[in-house]
């Protein structure tokens, strides 16, 4: 499923080898893919996905996840794939895409769609698509590359109030410009870390951090994480699946409250997400890290230590919120302990992993 690489340069903003700008495209949209997933999972009340894996003969291949019969929705999918190969000179041109040669152009495309349809036919169906294209020369050098994709609704009765709701939310979140930028607004990308003191809980991170989606009209949907509240369904006294009152609520900000900054940071946790090591292409194998939301971000060493007695040490360096293959240059596939020095952030102290 791993594209080979090509030897240019990512963009105009720093040098970036093929492989790595593929892999940081490649885990970006899993990431939109499990994200997505996790969103109707929990918006159809707990229903299940099925999962078909597929291949492209002419390079790359792809994931299909279907729900079928939910509670909510009668049927939706939501996909992913990465696809590379040769495209001819015609075709390239016809793309539009800056530096075609008159040689031949590889292309390499991964992206996320998907469609749902709800039971009701007083809600609309959506469609969304996003994708990262690039086109390199015959030599493996980038020539151009770029984003696209789109959404819209396809209702079976029309409400203009559906169609407004529909582009304010849109233009909320391309007005947000991203992470960095102050929450303001209505949006989903609000987030509220919270820390307090149970004997009964015990914080992994020192915080918890709840997801909001804000309303326009100043209320908000909050969810928590969980590893804290547990999930959507639990079982009450009497044995029967219930809704968990704590993985969901709704709430409103209070207009008379203070905007002021309340002065409490929480840092950042390095957190290990990887089952085992993985295999790596010419950097030895790696393992997948995540940088948690918090102050700072995440930077520091990690030395490792392989089952054969050899040791190599890694950097990383990682902004809040974002998940990064870590690569472990000088060792062979095999167990290995990794022991993290946090310069920023927190990090565990040991982590033990099998051969892939």
């Amino acid at each position: 499923m791993t594209p080979p690489a090509p030897s240019g340069i990512a963009s105009n903003e720093s040098a970036m080898s093929g492989e790595a700008r593929r892999a940081r495209a490649i885990a970006w949209i899993k990431n939109v893919h499990d994200d997505v997933t996790a969103l109707f999972t929990r918006l159809d009340r707990g229903s299940e996905f099925r999962e078909d894996t597929w291949d492209r003969a002419e390079g790359g291949g792809g994931h299909s996840r279907v729900m079928i019969d939910g509670a909510t929705f009668e049927k939706g999918g939501v996909n992913r794939s990465v696809v590379y190969g040769r495209l001819p000179a015609l075709a390239a041109a016809k793309l539009g895409g800056r530096g075609v040669s008159d040689g031949e152009s590889q292309f390499f495309a991964t992206g996320v769609s998907l469609v749902f349809h709800p039971r009701s036919p007083m809600i609309p169906t959506v469609h969304l698509n996003v994708r990262y294209f690039e086109l390199t020369d015959e030599h493996g050098k980038l020539t151009d590359s770029w984003f696209g994709g789109g959404t819209d609704l396809t209702p079976f009765y029309p409400y203009h109030e559906d169609a407004a709701t529909f582009h304010r939310g849109l233009r909320a979140m391309c007005d947000k410009h991203g992470p960095k930028v102050p929450d303001l607004g209505p949006g989903g990308d609000w987030t509220c870390l919270m820390s307090w003191d149970d004997p009964q809980v015990t914080l992994p991170d020192g915080w918890g951090k709840f997801e909001l989606n804000v309303h326009a009209n100043g209320c908000y949907t909050a969810t928590g994480p969980t590893k804290l509240t547990g999930f959507l369904t639990i079982s009450d006294t009497t044995g029967r699946d219930v809704t968990n009152p704590l993985f969901e609520f709704d709430s409103c900000f209070d207009p008379h409250a203070s905007n002021a900054p309340t002065g409490v940071v929480f840092p950042s946790a390095l957190t290990v997400t990887s089952t085992a090591l993985g295999a790596g292409a010419t950097n030895g194998p790696t393992v997948n890290v995540s940088c948690s939301l918090g102050e700072k971000g995440c930077a520091g060493t990690v030395s490792i230590r392989a089952a054969d007695g050899t040791t190599a040490t890694a950097r990383y360096d990682l902004e809040p919120g974002r998940k990064a293959p870590l690569a472990l240059p000088g060792l062979s596939a095999g167990p290995a302990v990794l022991a993290f020095t946090p310069r920023t952030g927190t990090a565990p102290t040991y982590s033990r992993l099998p051969a892939p």
